[in-house]
């Protein structure tokens, strides 16, 4: 690496005059002793650094994703050894928490990884440092000899310590910011912020995750910035829903369009969930929104199924609400409607939407109504937490559309509703472990 732990006074037990020979990076079990980099002859003790993979940022649609916790440390010497497990990163989620980060072992020293990143509550736990069965093994300063973590459902920055905690995630702060990751030899990942509906930011238009944390040699990744769009409502017309509607033919996906147009006499918009049945192969049955329209003739679908159709073939058409409104919106991201009057089951709050056009956006709901004014629409975005500060690396920036990555050990910041305010957000990976070898 090339900074030294020697240079960090935190690490007084660490022995002086050994020379750093090997760094093992990548993610898995792999052999050590490869080339011109085999371990001499002669040699029976090395002294081992070994860094956990960083804990997966959380991701969620409706909530604040929090930050990975950082690999954990554990030094000491051990005997050779030809192989060794480096941990892996845990993955950042989608709509999920933050997958744990592996562990990393080389002989007889073991650094578990770095805790995901909880949806609404803690960020990640910081790796702790011991061999299978709890016996703890460490080079950690006494005077932190366990892991950091962040406060349980606080909304306050991860815990300082040798590998750090993540973020936490519950209602966070003023003015759409949110809260930086644990600052420590590793750091955590930053926690995500958005506008959603009945928090403390749900009127707010400007977002910005928090930063990873600080590491004693490497920054933090910044947190991602997103601006919400909002917009004025002229008209909300809702369609409904229509059950027992005959299919008279289906053009199958051929060859694999991944869309199916269904024939039809019944008019469907743009948007509308659909439910088929009766037909076979079973692949053309299910739930679909309606992508494409061609009125009173036919409706098309985003399915991959291919050949012919047979059966007595019907569907019920649910929905959609159509919003009249000047906008830059897409489908596919989330949004909130309120001061609708008349037709006030037209308020949603964080919906999807099925389709939009600069003029007119959908979403897939079964109310109808008489608009008679009024209304507005808010989008729900939010920026993602930046990836924590690794060992030998800095961290990765978080977007509004994802959370940074962690560097070496480092938590994968957290993230809520993307850049697009849609589901294709994650929260960021954490970063793969690495082994330094002393002799």
């Amino acid at each position: 690496m090339s900074v030294s732990i020697y240079d960090n006074a935190k690490f007084s037990d660490t022995p002086f005059g050994l020379k750093l020979q090997q760094t093992i990076t990548g993610s898995g079990v792999m052999g050590v002793a490869t080339g011109s980099s085999v371990i001499p002859a002669g040699i029976q003790r090395v002294y081992a650094v070994c860094i956990g993979g960083g804990g997966g940022g959380s991701h969620s649609n409706s909530i604040w994703g929090g930050g990975g916790g950082a690999g954990g440390f554990s030094a000491g010497w051990t005997y050779v050894s030809n192989t060794c497990t480096v941990g892996a990163g845990g993955v950042g989620g989608s709509n999920s928490v933050g997958s744990t980060g592996g562990s990393t072992v080389y002989g007889m020293v073991f650094a578990s990884g770095g805790g995901g990143g909880t949806n609404g509550g803690s960020g990640g736990a910081g790796g702790g440092a011991s061999i299978p069965g709890g016996v703890s093994y460490t080079g950690a300063p006494s005077t932190n000899p366990g892991y950091a973590v962040a406060a349980v459902g606080a909304n306050t920055q991860g815990g300082f310590g040798v590998s750090a905690g993540g973020a936490g995630s519950s209602n966070n702060g003023t003015g759409g910011s949110s809260y930086t990751g644990g600052n420590g030899l590793i750091a955590g990942g930053g926690s995500a912020t958005n506008n959603t509906p009945g928090g403390s930011n749900a009127n707010a238009t400007t977002f910005v995750g928090g930063s990873g944390g600080t590491g004693d040699y490497f920054a933090g990744g910044t947190g991602g910035s997103n601006t919400a769009l909002t917009g004025t409502i002229t008209n909300a017309v809702g369609s409904g829903t229509s059950a027992g509607n005959s299919i008279t033919a289906v053009t199958p996906s051929s060859p694999s369009t991944g869309f199916v147009t269904y024939s039809t006499a019944v008019t469907v918009l743009a948007g509308a969930s659909v439910v088929i049945t009766g037909a076979t192969p079973t692949g053309y049955n299910g739930t679909f929104t309606v992508v494409s329209v061609d009125p009173g003739v036919s409706f098309t679908v985003a399915n991959a199924t291919t050949g012919a159709a047979t059966g007595t073939i019907i569907f019920t058409r649910n929905g959609p609400i159509t919003y009249t409104a000047a906008n830059t919106l897409t489908a596919g991201q989330f949004i909130t409607t309120t001061g609708i009057l008349g037709f006030t089951t037209a308020n949603l709050s964080n919906v999807t939407i099925t389709t939009a056009s600069s003029t007119q956006f959908t979403v897939a709901n079964t109310s109808t109504g008489t608009y008679t004014s009024g209304g507005t629409y808010r989008q729900t975005t939010g920026g993602g937490g930046g990836g924590g500060a690794g060992i030998a690396a800095v961290g990765g920036n978080g977007s509004g559309a994802n959370g940074g990555n962690g560097g070496l050990g480092g938590g994968g910041g957290g993230n809520a509703v993307g850049s697009t305010g849609s589901t294709f957000a994650t929260g960021g990976a954490g970063g793969n472990g690495v082994i330094y070898l002393y002799y």
